[in-house]
């Protein structure tokens, strides 16, 4: 007999289905849960690897723009200064102005274009440039990627400037000048004294000797390259009796006879003109100012050089003492080299010096506007006479006595030269009166490329440009 069931018979596939839809939540949760175990390490995977390489193309980025911000520094850095090399150049031509046979290297006066190649110069941010000019350019010549077509009365030059910034990046530049062809200080060729020339004693001119109004021989005086005198003005002595008593002799005639091609009687530009040029040294130009404060502008003899500075400027050389000039400008009211003092013009450097009075410069003493050299004192230049340029305003006089060898061109319009044994003076002189006394003068032709400031200089650029660098410079390549 079997027992009664504690269940109904209803109930048991009820309870049937409940377990199986547990089972069955359990399988899809555990397929779930395989499946999600299965997509996240994937997913994990392309997210870094997205991450990767949005981080590698940052970098990659970040670094191409350091590299272009570095090369755009460069690039405007060597177009910087190659574009200074150009303004050196400019500038440098204007202070040596190299003749239309020269060029310039650097600081220097260089007869071919080869040698006409500046040394490297930093500009302390890691670039340097170099430049080098050309001699005056002819029709047809390339400069700046024109044709140059000669213009009457103007120099044209090529001058190029190449930069490196870094040792890396190269710029070049390339320009065209043109500068005014000035008249030049010294019209004559040798010597030139507006009312009056004396040459005495056994003194040999080996130049021309000009004046408007009186030209005087003495002693023996030669005159070997004749003279040339404004109509109405006298040479003395007279061919003839006069000049057969003197001993004087012109073209290396003298007595009774006349050597009419060496005595000249101009027949235009009279009368002959010259006037203090309107732009000179002034006394705030001094380049060396320290004169007189420093050792470095002495070798000896120290405490007895004598300099006052500004507003007297005056300048005193005496027991041996020594100065050299190194700068471009100097300013003086008064300079006196006496007792073997020496006054030296350093290896290399160009001058002018400029000896004012009062009545240029009310804080000149009353007494300035002197040049004297004197007493076995000496004036010494390596450089010969186109480097060094004496002018002086009023009357002077500007003495020179016991100078040995002197080279120099002596611009004194307003005043009295007067050259006491000089031994031999190479150069030109301009002058009221000039007095020659003993020794020689000798022409020396760079003193004509000594022009006037301000009646010659640089125009504006005519042509620029900024161009590809060539292996080997040269003024076609750009």
């Amino acid at each position: 007999m079997s027992l009664p069931s504690n269940n109904p018979p209803h109930a048991r596939p009820a309870c049937t289905r409940a377990r199986a839809a547990t089972v069955v939540t359990r399988i899809i949760d555990t397929c779930r849960g395989n499946g999600d175990a299965g997509f996240v390490l994937p997913a994990a995977v392309i997210v870094l690897f997205v991450i990767t390489v949005l981080a590698g193309t940052a970098i990659a980025v970040a670094v191409q723009s350091s590299k272009s911000t570095t090369r755009d520094t460069n690039v405007k850095s060597g177009l910087e200064a190659a574009e200074a090399g150009l303004q050196v150049a400019a500038y440098r031509l204007n202070q040596l102005k190299p003749t239309s046979s020269q060029c310039i290297a650097g600081s220097e006066v260089k007869t071919s274009e080869s040698e006409c190649k500046s040394p490297s110069e930093a500009l302390g941010n890691g670039a340097t440039y170099q430049y080098w000019t050309s001699l005056p350019l002819s029709t047809g010549a390339k400069c700046a990627g024109q044709t140059v077509a000669v213009k009457s009365g103007i120099v044209q030059r090529c001058v190029t400037a190449e930069a490196t910034v870094n040792n890396i990046e190269s710029t070049r530049l390339q320009t065209r000048i043109e500068s005014a062809v000035g008249e030049s200080l010294f019209a004559v060729s040798g010597i030139l004294g507006l009312e009056e020339v004396k040459v005495s004693g056994s003194v040999k001119a080996t130049a021309v000797v000009a004046s408007n109004t009186k030209i005087k021989g003495e002693g023996s005086a030669a005159f070997e390259k004749g003279f040339e005198i404004c109509p109405g003005g006298e040479f003395k002595p007279a061919a003839g009796t006069e000049r057969n008593k003197s001993g004087v002799t012109v073209g290396g005639v003298g007595g009774m006879s006349s050597n009419p091609s060496f005595e000249i009687t101009r027949s235009s530009g009279c009368p002959i003109e010259a006037s203090l040029p309107a732009i000179h040294p002034t006394a705030i130009e001094n380049d060396d100012i320290r004169i007189g404060t420093t050792d470095e502008f002495f070798t000896e003899g120290k405490s007895a050089n004598k300099f006052t500075g500004s507003p007297k400027d005056e300048l005193t050389l005496s027991s041996n003492s020594k100065l050299t000039l190194a700068g471009a400008k100097y300013y003086f009211c008064n300079m006196l080299a006496e007792r073997n003092g020496e006054l030296k013009i350093a290896s290399g450097a160009k001058v002018e010096m400029f000896i004012d009075d009062n009545a240029g410069n009310k804080e000149c003493p009353t007494t300035s506007g002197k040049f004297t050299i004197e007493g076995n004192a000496h004036l010494e230049n390596p450089n010969g006479p186109g480097a060094l340029l004496i002018m002086m305003r009023g009357k002077g006089p500007l003495t020179v006595a016991n100078s040995g060898s002197l080279k120099a061109s002596i611009y004194a319009p307003e005043a009295e030269i007067i050259l006491s044994g000089a031994g031999t003076l190479t150069g030109a002189i301009v002058g009221k009166k000039v007095r020659l006394e003993a020794g020689a003068f000798i022409f020396g032709e760079e003193s004509q490329t000594l022009v006037a400031q301000g009646s010659s200089g640089f125009s504006s650029r005519q042509a620029w440009q900024q161009c590809v660098p060539a292996k080997e410079p040269a003024k076609e390549a750009c």
